[in-house]
């Protein structure tokens, strides 16, 4: 008996005395998709969990307790993607896109042939990548026009940054990029890549690769960085780069990895994980990340990837005292106590940085007018306000935006 406490004591020091490890340390599998792979993931605003796999589509309302398929079954869905309508889109590999605008009960296909990823721009617009090259919709998938790119390539996988900037992976060419919502593209110099995953956050781009490893780049920038320190595989097949600015990749080989310095240097992120394949990646609003794997279920992380580190800030004199109005139309005074500077967040339900402010260190008041990083109106919806201050992140405090 002696021995177990003493045992206990010291796991309690390792995981309460160093704090900064406690949130990244374990996954835990749900309870399906059972015997397939989740080639494809999406957390919907309203919190469900949507999972594509080479048999169809499955949905958990619940974190992954329990799964319902939803459709389109004996189809290989490699994509999803959904809208400000609440219209969901699949891609299947050789089937086609799939639209439904009631939850997944009916499905209506939308196009014919080989599909490789879909996407939503920030203005609506429907984009596809087939092994041809670039669709894209403008009336919600009922027509297709082809895309012309720098140099025509299939087009793997398709990113739409916070910002509105839409990035393309090709077979081959590297990556692309438009800043006027699809109707001009800039090569971005990374040749002779068969990019298979994109991801941005802050002012970075990650773009990963199949065999080659990841590369890293920054906003508006045309030269790459290799960043593979520490990864043992080089075959990414996803990428996400939670609000804090933690970078988490699925490997084809070696389950998946972290980086807390922008990919500077790797570390291993498999504790709990049953498989060695990570096919997809998806955080919810909570910032919880959901792994899909090959025919080992979906997992998820036990907690909040987001960091903790031991700070002065406790949760008497740390975090969001009081948002009013609330609902807001127009501007929300958020009452905010710090020890330290601190920053402020207001993050979407899917977990995307929408607007940040310095402040500095005491109580006070910030005003928020709804508006993105860019000045433009964030949509209707709920979103999350959190101080960070040395890694210390708060409590969340929902505001309800209406316009």
């Amino acid at each position: 008996m002696r021995a177990r406490e003493i045992i206990t004591t010291i796991v309690l020091v390792l995981v309460f005395g160093t704090q900064v490890q406690a949130q990244f340390e374990y996954w835990e599998q749900t309870d399906g998709p059972s015997n397939l792979r989740v080639g494809s993931l999406l957390v919907l605003p309203e919190g469900v969990i949507v999972a594509g796999t080479n048999n169809g589509i499955y949905a958990s309302s619940n974190e992954g307790d329990s799964w319902s398929a939803i459709g389109l079954l004996n189809n290989n869905i490699v994509a999803l993607a959904y809208n400000t309508s609440k219209h969901l889109f699949a891609a299947s590999a050789s089937k086609g896109i799939y639209r439904s605008t009631n939850a997944g009960l009916n499905w209506t296909q939308i196009y014919d042939g080989t599909v490789r990823s879909v996407a939503i721009s920030v203005r609506g617009d429907v984009f596809a990548g087939t092994p041809s090259g670039l669709l894209r919709s403008f009336d919600n998938g009922n027509t297709w026009h082809d895309v012309p790119l720098p140099l025509q390539s299939g087009v793997n996988s398709i990113h739409v940054s916070i910002n509105g900037e839409i990035y393309v992976g090709t077979a081959g060419l590297g990556v692309y990029r438009s800043d006027d919502q699809g109707n001009s593209w800039i090569n971005m110099n990374l040749p002779n890549i068969d990019v298979q995953a994109i991801s941005t956050g802050g002012n970075l781009v990650f773009a990963g690769s199949r065999f080659s490893g990841l590369y890293r780049t920054t906003r508006g920038g045309t030269t790459w960085t290799e960043v593979n320190t520490g990864l043992e595989s080089r075959d990414i097949l996803a990428i996400v780069i939670n609000s804090t600015g933690y970078v988490i990749v699925g490997t084809g080989q070696e389950g998946a990895y972290r980086s807390l310095n922008n990919g500077n240097s790797w570390q291993s992120f498999n504790s709990g994980l049953q498989s060695n394949v990570v096919s997809a990646l998806a955080i919810s609003g909570e910032g919880v990340v959901f792994a899909g794997t090959d025919r080992k279920r979906v997992h998820r992380t036990d907690k909040s990837i987001v960091g903790i580190s031991d700070v002065s800030n406790t949760a008497e004199n740390f975090g969001i005292q009081s948002v009013y109005p609330n609902p807001i139309s127009s501007i929300a005074t958020i009452e905010v106590q710090s020890q330290d500077d601190a920053t402020l967040e207001i993050v979407n339900t899917l977990g995307r940085k929408v607007y940040e402010q310095k402040i500095g260190s005491g109580s006070g008041s910030v005003q928020w007018s709804g508006l993105n990083m860019s000045g433009v109106p964030v949509p209707t919806g709920l979103y999350h306000a959190r101080l960070i201050a040395n890694g210390t992140v708060s409590p969340a405090a929902m505001i309800s935006v209406l316009r």
